[in-house]
């Protein structure tokens, strides 16, 4: 966890390169060496956390577009109702705001 809870949130940051063309050569890229079950795990722990905190969420802060784009899809269909009640979020914070 990098940060929380902040506000009843947990935080947590993914660094995917500060631009587009960095997430082309992030680890978090599908074609590179990502590996989708140490991310789900990891969400699975931040909302068990967060739920045992009795918080209002999990977020995850991702470098750039594409990576954001990317987290929320995985999130999106491993965590349907999280996401969709807003438990579990993606938010875009640019590379240079992280």
């Amino acid at each position: 966890m990098d940060g929380g809870p902040q506000d009843g949130f947990i935080v947590e940051a993914k660094w995917t390169g500060r631009n587009s063309a960095a997430w082309d050569t992030s680890p978090y890229d599908p074609g590179k060496f990502f590996n989708e079950s140490k991310v789900v795990d990891q969400a699975e722990r931040l909302l068990a956390l967060d739920a045992a905190l009795k918080g209002k969420g999990v977020r995850y802060a991702v470098s750039n577009i594409e990576g954001a784009a990317f987290f929320r899809a995985v999130l999106r269909e491993r965590f349907p109702d999280e996401m969709a009640s807003g438990r579990l979020a993606v938010w875009h914070v640019p590379g240079d705001g992280m």
